[in-house]
């Protein structure tokens, strides 16, 4: 269970309010979080899928020979790669975004867990990321207090990244959590 000062859940409302107004966007590291031991992976959402197309491909091949299960196979990595995987990655950032906002302790256990960044919308560039960023000085540099307007004329350049074209993933190469 993580510890939270008073002031880290004051924070946290401020994020919760940034979301809800749309000042603030999540963006995600799907091979990151798409593991085993991260707070919001789903086994089945993982595996069903290409599971259930592999299945299709094998009654293909056994029904119409090895041609037509070959072609059902090549279909099948198509329809995973345009239609399901970007279907699974909007899950994936819904399952986030809902758990940073149900409570500063999941906040907190997801963001020791990594694989997310806090942006402003309007300027994607200014970022921190999960686990290394400090979101603490993120949300008291650039996010407004309550009854406060957003100013971003000044950023900070430790805050900038490059963000993928979807607006929901990152397009930092991925770490291996386990090397210090």
């Amino acid at each position: 269970m993580v510890k939270l000062t008073a002031e880290e859940r004051d924070l946290h409302t401020r994020i919760v309010g940034a979301l809800q107004k749309n000042l603030i966007s999540v963006l995600i590291n799907f091979r990151t979080l798409n593991t085993p031991g991260c707070p919001v992976f789903s086994p089945w959402e993982a595996i069903a899928p290409l599971l259930g197309l592999l299945m299709i491909s094998l009654v293909v091949m056994i029904f119409v020979g090895i041609i037509g299960g070959v072609m059902a196979l090549l279909f099948a990595l198509l329809v995973y790669g345009v239609l399901v995987r970007p279907k699974l990655i909007k899950n994936m950032h819904a399952r986030a975004t809902r758990m940073i906002l149900h409570s500063p302790q999941t906040f907190a256990t997801l963001w020791e867990f990594g694989g997310i960044a806090l942006c402003l919308t309007e300027r994607p560039t200014a970022l921190v990321q999960a686990p290394d960023g400090s979101w603490q000085a993120f949300v008291r540099r650039l996010l407004p207090k309550a009854g406060e307007t957003l100013d971003t004329a000044e950023l900070r350049p430790d805050f900038t990244a490059s963000v993928a074209a979807d607006g929901m993933t990152l397009n930092a190469p991925s770490r291996d959590r386990r090397s210090p």
